[in-house]
């Protein structure tokens, strides 16, 4: 969804994510960072959440989870299809993929979707810098002139959110060039954009909710995105 928890890009109502007027192109993203430093927090491959837990698989060595002192991290992205045949994306940090698979497949699997091949949806989307500010806490015009000046792909505003998309190679210059003027983002970070989207409704879109769900609930997962539209209407009913 761009909905973030940060939905996507998931599934978080609006207001909890300046992008989440609409859940499309969702992340979900376990205190991933957001994505600060040279890289934004959010964009770090290793969310504190599961560098925390690996850290304590890692020291304590727990039986039938892998880890032990020489426990690897992993980053592992699986594919996959939800409800109404939307396009997932699942990234994962791991120090067992005969843990993490089986616990993805099994979310898939009870919440109406399936997992496909590699390369079955990754070409749906592509990876970009996203940052938004809020348009009454900003001079817009100002922003706007300074996305353009260091390059930004793309430049709207919805819903009182101005929505700057970047590659990923300007994605820091344009950020900290907004950071220089005083404004302060809502959000920004670099992430997989669908580009289209599956408009949802109905009972399908509860199911692609309660799949984000689900996945995000992995200990392993860290982001999860999908190609649905799903409105604001239907996400403050969920």
């Amino acid at each position: 969804m761009p909905v973030r928890r940060p939905i996507a890009p998931g599934s978080r109502p609006p207001g909890t994510d300046p992008r989440a007027p609409r859940a499309t192109g969702v992340k979900v993203a376990k205190p991933i960072a957001v994505k600060a430093g040279a890289v934004p927090a959010e964009a770090h491959p290793f969310p504190r959440v599961a560098v925390d837990r690996h850290l304590e698989i890692a020291d304590r060595g727990l039986p039938g989870v892998g880890g032990g002192k020489d426990a690897q991290l992993e980053e592992v992205t699986y594919e996959g299809y939800g409800p109404a045949g939307v396009a997932i994306l699942v990234e994962v940090v791991t120090d067992n993929k005969g843990r993490t698979l089986p616990e993805v497949r099994n979310a898939f699997s009870k919440s109406g979707g399936n997992m496909g091949n590699a390369g079955s949806v990754a070409y749906l989307f592509k990876k970009k810098g996203v940052i938004t500010l809020d348009v009454t806490k900003v001079n817009e015009e100002k922003a706007t002139e300074i996305a353009i000046d260091n390059d930004a792909e793309d430049i709207n505003t919805e819903d009182g959110i101005l929505i700057i998309t970047t590659a990923p190679e300007t994605f820091e210059k344009i950020l900290n060039s907004l950071k220089a003027a005083k404004f302060e983002p809502e959000s920004a970070d670099i992430s997989m954009e669908p580009s289209t989207t599956v408009k949802v409704e109905g009972e399908d879109a509860a199911k692609v909710i309660k799949l984000v769900n689900a996945l995000e609930d992995l200990d392993d997962v860290t982001n999860v995105y999908g190609n649905f539209d799903i409105s604001a209407d239907i996400l403050n009913k969920q």
